[in-house]
Order: C-alpha cells, then sequence, then structure tokens
C-alpha cells in the first residue's frame, strides 16, 4: 500500500509508538539512523526541492536491520508482499512530501492521501 504524507508528524509518532528503528539504505549500503525524527524531516525538506529529481536513499523502518541493500524497486516489492521484515519504507516524494509503503494499512496512513498511481525510479 501506498500513501503520500504532506507531514511528518504522525508516522513519527508511530515510529515512536512502535519502537520501531530506521535505517537510511542506499544501492550500496544500509546506515543506522540514530534519530527517526531528524531523518524524516530532513527528507521530507529534501523532498521540497527535488524539482522532479529523486533522492539517493530512502529509509527502511522495522524492528530489525534490513538484510542487505536493495535497490528501491525491489524493496517496494518485498514490502508490499510481505515478504521484507521492514515494516514500512519511506520515500521521498520527487513533487513534495514522502511516500510511505506497507503491506497493509497502518494507523498513520488513515490521514494521507492514498499514492497508488506513485513508482518507485
Amino acid at each position: 500500500m501506498r500513501y503520500l504524507h504532506r507531514a511528518v508528524t504522525g508516522i513519527i509518532e508511530h515510529i515512536e509508538a512502535s519502537r520501531l528503528q530506521v535505517w537510511k539504505v542506499t544501492v550500496d549500503s544500509v546506515q543506522h539512523v540514530t534519530s527517526a525524527t531528524g531523518e524524516a524531516e530532513d527528507m521530507m525538506t529534501q523532498s521540497e526541492l527535488l524539482y522532479g529529481d529523486v533522492l539517493e536513499h530512502y529509509l527502511v523502518v522495522a524492528d530489525t536491520a534490513p538484510q542487505l541493500a536493495q535497490q528501491i524497486e525491489c524493496a517496494v516489492r518485498d514490502v508490499e508482499s510481505g515478504a521484507s521484515l521492514a515494516s514500512f519504507l519511506l520515500v521521498a516524494y520527487q513533487d513534495g512530501g514522502l511516500i510511505s509503503v506497507s503491506a497493509g494499512e497502518l494507523p498513520f496512513q488513515s490521514v494521507a492521501e492514498a499514492a497508488d498511481w506513485w513508482r518507485p525510479r
């Protein structure tokens, strides 16, 4: 399931309440992030400046570390199919905002706009 978020507050509250961990992932590395608040807010800010471009990383939110770095297309497929241990992904939307990707609707997604039209690139 894919949703477009214009604010990060609900996402951060969910991460903290669920005691989830956040990892920044690029094509070739996985880096543990110590502050979900800072990372999500930074990604939201960066999304406002992309003007159609894409960020070089995305965020994996889970209770355990990702096994390996994946291209975004593979990560989205695995999370949506339930094959991934990740709770959800956060991706900067190139026209501003964050896209969350999950296998099922999470509490913070109920107030977001459905984004089934979004495709990773």
